[in-house]
This record gives structure tokens, sequence and C-alpha cells, in this order.
């Protein structure tokens, strides 16, 4: 069972979606992040969807531990990151996550955060 959560700073609203959900975090109208997650048996893809900043890598957490260790993230649809976000999607992949559709400049900022950054 998988949940559909939007988040905006004036209200929160909760949907049942059959294996699929959404979680859309806006810190404005002009840079929102959408959170997608599709359930396949064991396993769970996380679809990372516009402009992720470091007020919203506490969602991510969430649904990381939410979903269990057999989870992918999704980053093809990913338009924007800070350093912040880089080191977490980093260590994530450290403790078991697989990234996938991860454009060359992003595996390449999140490979040197993990050798000289300071992963979470």
């Amino acid at each position: 069972m998988s949940h559909s959560i939007s988040f905006s700073f004036q209200h929160i609203f909760v949907a049942s979606v059959l294996h699929t959900g959404t979680v859309v975090v806006e810190k404005s109208a002009a840079c929102p992040l959408k959170i997608e997650t599709e359930s396949r048996g064991k396993t769970t893809t996380i679809r990372l969807i516009g402009h992720f900043q470091s007020e919203h890598t506490e969602e991510l957490s969430r649904q990381l531990q939410r979903y269990g260790p057999k989870v992918v993230l999704d980053l093809r649809e990913l338009a924007l990151a800070d350093v912040q976000v880089v080191r977490v999607l980093g260590a994530s992949e450290v403790a078991g996550t697989t990234i996938v559709n991860c454009s060359h400049y992003m595996r390449e900022w999140i490979d040197r955060e993990r050798h000289f950054g300071d992963l979470e």
C-alpha cells in the first residue's frame, strides 16, 4: 500500500493509491520537488522530480526508512540539487540504496563528495 502526500506550508493532503505514491514538497511555486514511489514486489523505486533542496532531505530520509533496504532512487527528472542533497544521495548509496538514471555530472559530484566531502 502506498500513499500520495502533498505538502505545502498551509496544508497536508493524504490519499491512498494502489502501489504508487506521490509526495510534493513545495519551497515555492517556482521550484517544487515531487517524490514519486512505485513498489513492485519487495523493491520500491523513488523518483525525485524537480528541484531538490537541503530542506527536502528529511522527507527523502523518511521515504528511504519506510521502504527499507531494496530501494532504487531514480534521478532521471532531478533538475537541481544542492551540496547537502548530493551528500545525502551518496550516503544513501553507501547504505545500500541503488541510484539509477543519474546524469554524468551528478554521478561525478556524488563520487567527489563521497571521497572528499562529509557524508552523513
